[in-house]
């Protein structure tokens, strides 16, 4: 850019409001496209686009390479089972599935599976047809350039098995990594972040932050910022318990499946009526760190996957509640809560007067839309036809890309929440404009000393004015007094009486309760966390 237009006033003015860190005309507009910036553009998908930096990560749990890496492990597995298992017993054909050396099991769980070995496999594809098919033909070539003495037993590659009894562990494994890996871990750290974001504005001896607690959106009663974010807390720490195993400490993990075809393990009968299959079956999929079902059609009847994704959909709709009340605290004329202006940033693109959490907008809605996937996903999950149809393949290769926006939103609520801070002066304003939410401490205490009158009455004729606005501190202190002149009450009652118009007075024993639960909670969500890391996958 020409040194005139550097010095233009009203250029330097703007380059000046974007703060120090914003480069030189020169290097900005030196600024090219790299291949990553390309492809984000290009995107037809937001959260591969615009958002792509909130779920890259999903690259590695959900994408068609990881999927792919998922199905040749659980079939080099399964062959590694059949081979040990049969491999044991003396039959005729000698050379089908021979007992493993430990070299051998060393060597097929080395196998490497990259992008190019599933572009081979996919390649098989163009001509089977079957994806699991073309997979389970690529071991069959792969096998014997391994170890050549198992050239004549990789029939034992799927063997019996239907694709079910490969992809129902696949997708167990991966919606465990995707909700105990990555989703319940984010929202255990929300929930740490706002516990901490909220201790930040304890009040010097006096406990937590006071605000209005509003009921049908009137100011209602005093309550605290420790008790406002321990009932969020507490539905969500008790849905988390729920995933936990009733019997051991562990979280509930996802199915898996074997058994043929049809559920009944048809072909593996057939073929070695005289072994264990039923217990074979179990310890194969509880070997992945799985639920395994006892009774199951061609895919599983996707019980445990419904339980968790119902409670993660719960999860969810807590925090879209959580974060549509914050949003209202923040909202004009109140602004309980006030969003800090950061250098450089704009509000809105015309109107300099304000500030919106635009983030947390754009959030709710995300969620919102996760929670809608989660639900079809269930609903669709189980209402398969008579023994199974492909349904379920479609279902859960998209779970990543359901629950991408789930992703995106917690980041962004957490964002938001850590730029705002409470406004002593409104809140102080406030509560001093609805003194009315002692009412209904001070007509249950009036009511328990038994007055000769319409406690109820009494104290809503002193809360309300006649033309339906709430009184001010002024109006219901002076009108609180003529009650108690009215109703000849001792000096004790009506020293209590005044006690109870201290809204800090009020809300002590629910503060002192919230914040031994919130110190006890962020000890239990620490351990749910470690809880999850240790869920196989």
């Amino acid at each position: 850019m020409k040194k005139k237009e550097q010095e233009n006033p009203i250029i330097k003015a703007m380059l000046k409001g974007y703060g120090e860190k914003f480069p030189s005309l020169e290097e900005f507009f030196s600024l090219t496209t790299s291949p990553e910036d390309l492809r984000r553009l290009l995107s037809p998908i937001p959260e591969l686009g615009r958002y792509l930096n909130h779920v890259e990560f999903l690259g590695a749990v959900t994408s068609d390479l990881a999927y792919a890496k998922l199905r040749f492990r659980v079939m080099i597995e399964y062959f590694i089972c059949l081979c040990q298992t049969i491999g044991e017993r003396s039959f005729e054909n000698k050379e089908f599935l021979p007992r493993l050396t430990s070299e051998e099991i060393e060597t097929l769980r080395a196998i490497e599976i990259g992008p190019n070995e599933v572009i081979q496999a996919q390649f098989i594809e163009t001509f089977t047809g079957h994806d699991t098919a073309a997979a389970g033909d690529f071991l069959k070539l792969l096998i014997p350039k391994k170890i050549p003495r198992l050239a004549n037993a990789i029939e034992g590659v799927h063997f019996a098995a239907t694709s079910e009894d490969v992809i129902g562990n696949v997708t167990g494994l991966m919606a465990n990594n995707l909700i105990y890996h990555h989703l319940l871990p984010k929202i255990i750290d929300f929930w740490i972040f706002t516990i901490d974001w909220s201790q930040k504005w304890q009040q010097d001896g006096k406990g937590s932050l006071i605000l209005p607690a509003f009921t049908h959106k009137q100011s209602a009663e005093p309550t605290t910022q420790n008790k406002m974010i321990s009932v969020p807390l507490y539905s969500t720490v008790t849905w988390i318990g729920m995933l936990i195993h009733p019997m051991i400490p562990k979280f509930q993990p996802f199915s898996g499946k074997m058994g043929g075809a049809v559920g009944n393990g048809t072909c593996h009968f057939a073929a070695f009526p005289e072994f264990d299959w039923e217990t074979i079956f179990r310890d194969f999929v509880e070997g992945f760190g799985l639920h395994y079902d006892k009774m199951t059609d061609q895919c599983s009847p996707y019980v445990m996957e419904g339980f968790i994704l119902h409670i993660i959909d719960d999860m969810l709709g807590k925090m879209v509640k959580f974060g549509e009340d914050f949003c209202d605290l923040v909202s004009c004329p109140g602004q309980l809560f006030v969003k800090l202006k950061k250098k450089g940033q704009k509000g809105s693109s015309i109107m300099p007067g304000k500030t919106n959490l635009w983030g947390i907008e754009g959030a709710l809605v995300m969620l919102r839309k996760a929670q809608s996937a989660i639900r079809f996903f269930i609903s669709e999950l189980q209402n398969y036809p008579h023994q199974g149809n492909m349904a379920r393949s479609y279902l859960f290769r998209s779970l990543g890309g359901d629950l991408m926006p789930a992703f995106i939103a917690i980041d962004r609520i957490t964002k938001e929440l850590g730029a705002c801070v409470p406004s002593e002066r409104n809140i102080e304003e406030c509560l001093k404009k609805y003194p009315g939410m002692c009412g209904s401490s001070l007509q249950t205490y009036l009511k328990a000393i038994g007055i000769k009158d319409d406690a109820y009455r009494l104290i809503q004729e002193i809360s309300i004015n006649e033309d339906g606005s709430y009184a001010n501190a002024g109006e219901f202190k002076d009108r609180l007094q003529n009650v108690a002149k009215k109703l000849n009450l001792s000096s004790n009652i009506q020293e209590r009486l005044i006690e109870l118009t201290e809204f800090s007075v009020l809300v002590a024993p629910a503060d002192r309760k919230a914040k031994l639960f919130i110190e006890e909670t962020r000890k239990d969500l620490a351990e749910f966390k470690k809880m999850c890391a240790q869920v196989k996958i």
